[in-house]
């Protein structure tokens, strides 16, 4: 993760990396979120983290993401 990345993942939560998914893996990570949201926590077997759903876990490791998702630790 550059420094500025770290800047604008401490200070907006999240960061926005342009053309990582497009067309039907967008559509089905944007859905995974809000079945991960909608779900009450206690239901969660794997907590809210990017196991909880196939898409988001190609997401995680998707190779652009992968080196910045591994660099959080």
């Amino acid at each position: 993760m550059t420094p500025n990345q770290k800047y604008l993942f401490d200070l907006n939560g999240y960061l926005h990396i342009a053309n990582v998914l497009s067309g039907d893996g967008l559509r089905a990570a944007q859905q995974a979120v809000e079945r991960c949201i909608k779900t009450p926590v206690d239901q969660l077997t794997t907590g809210r983290n990017f196991a909880f759903d196939k898409s988001l876990e190609a997401l995680a490791l998707h190779p652009i993401t992968f080196p910045i998702c591994g660099s959080l630790n």
